[in-house]
């Protein structure tokens, strides 16, 4: 199914702030395709997850660079059943990722991480396709046209958009121009243009004005609402040294 930013002319204007959850989720169906940003469990739009969660919406297609862990981030949707098919480049630290692909009760489609970026700017650019040497000549590039550039062979590439991307910010104006910090740059602003229905996730919400426009990374017209969040820090992996 495909969502249609027509129909929500209600948080179409310039203020895309909601106050809810449940609103900024609004229109999410069954069977949808969900483009999450983040890397790890780093700038992760954890709370949209957990509303994906509690509205039980199934038989998802979710396209992001892993799935979470297996108690935090996508991992929950996994517990739950409610994905049915995941595009993403690794498994990462999730046992019942792992669990669910080699049991075949999940369908994964692991995609080179770069590849994986481009497709979703790809998407989010209006471009339907584009050829890459990465993954030619291996199992990646099976059944898929080549052509040869300067030498160089390549495998065509299909673009990737979904209907709801969740993306997570440290700063955004009520008209939805985003500012990531330091790891969070990583899938989101792609994720943000690749969806249909993008919805932002913030640590804190400032007036219009209030940014350095040079240090805007997600102009407000990829970001259809807004949402302020209180966010966890959680480690993916904790390494310690003895003292």
């Amino acid at each position: 199914m495909q969502a249609s930013k027509e129909g929500y002319g209600r948080m179409a204007g310039l203020d895309k702030r909601v106050a809810t959850y449940a609103e900024a989720l609004e229109g999410l169906e069954d069977g949808m395709t969900i483009a999450a940003g983040g890397f790890g469990l780093c700038g992760i739009p954890e709370n949209l997850i957990q509303e994906v969660r509690r509205r039980g919406t199934s038989g998802l297609t979710v396209i992001s660079n892993n799935c979470g862990v297996d108690d935090f981030g996508l991992g929950v949707l996994l517990q739950t059943r409610q994905i049915r098919r995941v595009i993403a480049s690794y498994v990462g630290e999730n046992a019942e990722f792992e669990r669910q692909l080699l049991a075949g009760e999940l369908d994964v489609e692991l995609t080179p991480q770069g590849t994986l970026a481009e497709k979703l700017r790809a998407g989010g650019a209006g471009i339907p396709a584009f050829f890459t040497a990465t993954g030619y000549g291996t199992p990646v590039g099976e059944g898929k046209e080549t052509r040869e550039f300067n030498g160089r062979h390549c495998i065509l590439e299909h673009s990737l958009t979904a209907d709801f991307s969740l993306i997570r910010g440290w700063k955004a104006d009520w008209f939805g121009n985003v500012i990531y910090r330091h790891t969070a740059s990583n899938f989101n602003p792609a994720v943000a243009m690749a969806g249909r229905i993008t919805v932002a996730e913030v640590e804190e919400i400032v007036p219009p004005g209030a940014l350095d426009p040079a240090q805007i990374h997600t102009p407000g017209i990829y970001v259809d609402r807004l949402i302020q969040g209180r966010f966890e820090k959680r480690i993916e992996n904790r390494t310690v040294r003895p003292s």
